[in-house]
């Protein structure tokens, strides 16, 4: 972008007079955890990797007890023991956490993010939350500040404890994970219909723990990691919110199945010499399908080429692309993640060619 980038941007509308309210999403390339951890300290609401699609990565607007001020809080309810039970209840209940806002706010961030992913438990978002805000103050304040990193933390603990109270007296992680569960049938349907193309860290709808349980009874079984189509088609088998002892065991039969299933190779080599992808090894038989052609002048069956004709000398390309193959009715998946490659060109003045 010129002049400032999306976290600055992002950072001056949250300043502008309503703009704690407005939904801002970061949408790019780059999908490493440290991007996704900046763009949401910046104050963004969610994190899209390219290439994306809506049913990809779509989430519920709010989740649970924490609220950070910026998503619609609904109505109170009356609830024993407690005024008031909302999203941002510490805010209520401490008005000193209003101090430590900024400081706050990835935390709070995270915390929903967190009650969001399929096969999250609120304990185990609430504990991760309490380290997320210790650890704010420890990178915004220091030891040396004395009393406002003393309060910091004390604020820490009791925004925690405020959170942990709600989480009890309303539960709302029923309800969160009911509406998790319909995104992840979503985003299977979708991939399944070749619309989407993704991976489960990707989309952001599960728990690290869920994926490491379908993978590893994967390994364990199948001996391999599970096809993007296999995943799906595992994690959406059964009820895993009211029935998880059933679903559990459907994990293990969908991986004993596996263990007879060879997909194709989707894995790629990049030739910097020829400029091109490679698919290596290359599964006989099998069919190959590019899509998603960034930067990519052709492709034909194991190979796409990037653009490199009639470019400009010197030339910085983005290339990236997805990958499909089917053999004998079972189908994989790969993204082949973006990069920048600076290609030589055809014109230009230093290739003694005017570009048209």
């Amino acid at each position: 972008m010129p002049v400032i980038d999306g976290m600055e941007t992002c950072r001056r509308i949250r300043g502008l007079p309503g703009g704690a309210a407005t939904a801002i999403f970061a949408q790019t390339a780059n999908a490493f955890a440290e991007d996704r951890r900046r763009c949401l300290e910046a104050g963004m609401d969610d994190f899209l990797t390219k290439p994306s699609s809506p049913t990809c990565y779509s989430r519920p607007c709010c989740a649970g007890c924490c609220g950070c001020g910026r998503r619609r809080k609904p109505e109170p309810r009356a609830v024993a023991g407690w005024q008031v039970i909302v999203p941002g209840l510490a805010t209520w209940v401490f008005p000193d956490v209003g101090i430590f806002k900024s400081t706050f706010t990835p935390a709070c961030n995270n915390h929903d993010h967190c009650y969001s992913a399929l096969g999250a438990t609120a304990s185990a978002c609430n504990d991760k939350f309490l380290g997320d805000l210790k650890s704010a103050c420890n990178s915004d304040f220091t030891v040396l500040s004395g009393p406002v990193y003393q309060a910091c933390m004390d604020t820490a603990a009791k925004y925690h404890s405020a959170v942990v109270a709600c989480s009890v007296a309303v539960n709302p992680m029923g309800g969160i994970q009911e509406m998790s569960e319909q995104r992840s049938q979503a985003i299977g349907q979708s991939v399944n219909a070749d619309t989407c193309a993704t991976t489960p860290e990707i989309t952001g709808a599960y728990d690290s723990s869920l994926i490491t349980q379908v993978n590893g009874a994967f390994q364990t079984y199948a001996h391999r990691m599970p096809t993007i189509y296999e995943f799906m088609a595992t994690v959406n088998d059964g009820n895993l919110v009211d029935d998880r002892a059933g679903w559990n065991n459907r994990v293990i039969q969908h991986a004993i199945g596996a263990a007879s299933v060879k997909p194709p190779s989707v894995s790629v080599n990049w030739d910097a010499v020829y400029q091109r992808y490679t698919v290596s090894p290359v599964t006989a038989g099998a069919t190959y399908g590019w899509s998603y052609l960034e930067g990519l002048r052709s492709s034909s069956g194991t190979s796409a080429v990037a653009w490199a004709n009639d470019a400009p000398y010197n030339t910085v390309v983005t290339v990236g692309a997805i990958l499909r193959a089917s053999a004998g009715g079972v189908r994989n998946q790969a993204i082949i993640p973006e990069h920048l490659l600076t290609v030589r060109g055809t014109c230009g003045p230093s290739a003694g060619n005017p570009c048209e």
